[in-house]
């Protein structure tokens, strides 16, 4: 991954100048030539073929400690290319963070979606005042358990 393109948030679009596809053809002649060599003699493939192909054995293919970090990798390009969601409401970017911190809380706001799908900002400003009310609660029950804990020990 390009350390540039994620800088910039262009990720998604970001291809590799010479992409590896194969396995280089002097590495399979290299193979065919030996192979027959260390299966001969019993003696055990090099590092490199056991540590990255299934059992040791070319013939099986990758192992899939490998295929499914390529996957993994392909996944995240694949998500950074998804366009970004618009916000349905003005309020998205002030509830965005009370999410967060309503997270470190553990707080039940399955009301959010909704009252934010709805649209109506009378019902947003009321479903922003029910959260910041939540929070301070969550917030005091949390300073009340520090001031306990700290008598107690």
């Amino acid at each position: 991954m390009s350390i540039k393109a994620r800088h910039s948030g262009t990720l998604g679009d970001w291809q590799p100048k010479n992409p590896t596809t194969q396995m280089p053809p002097t590495f399979v002649h290299w193979v065919e030539d030996n192979k027959a060599r260390w299966q001969q003699h019993g003696k055990r493939p090099p590092f490199f073929i056991r540590d990255n192909y299934k059992q040791g054995d070319v013939d099986k293919g990758l192992d899939s400690r490998i295929t499914d970090e390529l996957t993994q990798a392909q996944l995240a390009i694949q998500q950074a290319k998804k366009p970004k969601v618009e916000p349905i409401t003005d309020y998205d970017n002030i509830l965005e963070p009370l999410r967060k911190q309503a997270a470190h809380y553990n707080l039940d706001l399955s009301e959010i979606e909704t009252i934010r799908a709805g649209g109506n900002p009378a019902d947003s400003r009321k479903l922003l005042q029910l959260i910041g009310d939540k929070l301070k609660e969550a917030e005091t029950r949390e300073e009340e358990m520090k001031r306990e804990k700290a008598w107690t020990e």
